[in-house]
């Protein structure tokens, strides 16, 4: 399913959709959109403890995907495994499938800025996490289940450190994410 998915996404390319696909993942590369967004945000009193929190999350999937589980995988990428799958030329795509780092960082800063902000900000931002996490598999460096399976450990992330927030760090009720998911202003 995987491939037939990958082949059947590589047969629809055509050079500006392919173009705006390779910015969009660039965009997520090292999860530099999330990073500056998260330092942005940190300009603002009202949403600096999301934007820490956007920074936090982004680490944390950094250690779980490049320093834990993509050494333990190993798993090839599905450009590189011989399977009639080509990767666009020129995007990133160094090192293993799974995790896809992309997906991972992208949802866990999505579901931090939805519990943080609310839908207002929370429904673009998982917007955006879906493109991204979609542009790495038109540009055949990820196997869908890479991605799928990334997308839901990082929203899983996303809500792991809003939680050790406001269960350690969130020392006043109006710096805690509400259940409402909107985070109140000050």
């Amino acid at each position: 399913m995987d491939t037939a998915i990958l082949l059947a996404l590589q047969s629809i390319r055509f050079d500006g959709l392919t173009q705006l696909m390779a910015l969009i993942s660039a965009l997520g590369n090292h999860a530099f959109i999330w990073l500056a967004l998260g330092v942005v945000m940190l300009l603002f009193p009202e949403k600096r403890s999301t934007g820490m929190l956007v920074i936090a999350a982004v680490a944390v999937c950094y250690v779980a995907s490049e320093i834990v589980l993509e050494p333990l995988v190993h798993r090839v990428r599905p450009c590189d495994a011989g399977i009639g799958v080509t990767a666009v030329m020129g995007v990133s795509h160094n090192g293993f499938s799974f995790p896809s780092g992309h997906s991972i960082s992208s949802f866990a800063s999505a579901m931090v800025i939805a519990l943080m902000l609310g839908k207002r900000y929370g429904v673009p931002a998982f917007i955006g996490a879906f493109v991204i996490a979609f542009s790495r598999l038109f540009l055949g460096v990820h196997y869908p289940s890479d991605v799928v399976i990334s997308a839901a450990m990082g929203v899983l992330i996303g809500l792991l450190v809003v939680v050790v927030y406001n269960n350690f760090f969130a020392y006043r009720s109006s710096d805690r994410a509400r259940p409402s998911g909107r985070h109140s202003r000050r």
